[in-house]
């Protein structure tokens, strides 16, 4: 039977409950990649997902960026924590929609008041699927 799971799956490849350790986030996800490149090396949700039949490379931007946390006095982390899991189907087309609003991107509609406004601290993820034939 298809099925896709989809949302937020917290996979921040940190224990973020350890205060040491989000500090630490800051820097690692400079120097280390890979934690947004390639979260499945830090991260057992993905290979365990795939070990039961679902299938994420291809339903997925490769090094998205689905989440924006705030911290008081520094840039804000960037993390992949959204993710569509998909099994027994055909994807195609995975995307990620920008929440901080862009009057730029409405051709036509003069919203200036909006501009810059954060409608959510993650991005919305997108996928297009299709039945295996």
């Amino acid at each position: 039977m298809p099925v896709i799971i989809a949302g937020d799956m917290n996979t921040n490849t940190f224990n973020s409950n350890d205060k040491e350790e989000v500090k630490a986030a800051y820097t690692a996800f400079i120097t280390e990649t890979d934690r947004i490149y390639a979260p499945e090396k830090y991260e057992p949700l993905i290979k365990d997902s795939q070990n039961y039949g679902f299938n994420y490379a291809d339903a997925n931007v490769k090094g998205k960026l689905t989440r924006r946390k705030h911290k008081k006095g520094k840039e804000d982390l960037l993390l992949n924590l959204d993710w569509f899991f998909v099994k027994d189907l055909r994807c195609f087309e995975p995307g990620v929609v920008n929440t901080i609003f862009n009057n730029k991107e409405l051709s036509g509609y003069q919203m200036e008041e909006s501009e810059g406004i954060e409608i959510s601290d993650h991005n919305a993820i997108t996928l297009k699927v299709s039945l295996h034939k």
